[in-house]
C-alpha cells in the first residue's frame, strides 16, 4: 500500500460485517497493527482520519480476551457519521505514532452514498432498509 505519508507496513483490511456497523459496534485490531502503534495496556486515544481530512478521537482498550478492541461509543459515531455498511471495505493505515497515534481510515463501499443520505444517518439507513425490502419481496 502506498501512499504519501503513511508508514505502509503497518495497516490491516476488514470488511465490515453486521457486529461492526449495525448493532455491537464491536472491532478488534489486529495483533500485528498494535505491535506497529506500540500501544500500552491502557486505554489509548486514536485519531482516526478520512480522506476528506476530517479527525475522530477514538480509544482502544483490552477486551476479555486480551485482545485491543475499539471503544464502542467512539467507534459507533465514527461507523454511523461514515454511513459504513455491511460489506464496505476499510483499510486502516498507520500514519504517525507521535504526538498522537494517527491512522487513516479509507472507505471502499459496497452501497454508494448520495447526496439525500448523507443529510441523516437515519434518512441514509432507512432508505436502505426499504430497497432492501422491496428487492426482497416477490411480485413487487
Amino acid at each position: 500500500m502506498a501512499h504519501a505519508g503513511i508508514l505502509t507496513e503497518h495497516y490491516f483490511v476488514y470488511t465490515m460485517s453486521e457486529t461492526h456497523v449495525y448493532r455491537d459496534f464491536h472491532l478488534v485490531l489486529l495483533d500485528h497493527f498494535v505491535a506497529g502503534m506500540s500501544l500500552p495496556p491502557s486505554p489509548t486515544r486514536l485519531k482516526f482520519l478520512d480522506c476528506a481530512g476530517h479527525s475522530w478521537d477514538v480509544y482502544s482498550k483490552r477486551n476479555v480476551y486480551n485482545q485491543f478492541a475499539l471503544h464502542r461509543t467512539y467507534w459507533a459515531l465514527f461507523s454511523l457519521h461514515h454511513l459504513l455498511e455491511e460489506g464496505d471495505v476499510c483499510v486502516f493505515a498507520l500514519k504517525e505514532i507521535e504526538p498522537v497515534r494517527s491512522v487513516l481510515v479509507h472507505i471502499f463501499r459496497v452501497v454508494p452514498v448520495t447526496s439525500t443520505d448523507s443529510t441523516s444517518v437515519h434518512s441514509h439507513y432507512k432508505t436502505h432498509e426499504i430497497n432492501a425490502t422491496k428487492t426482497c419481496t416477490p411480485n413487487s
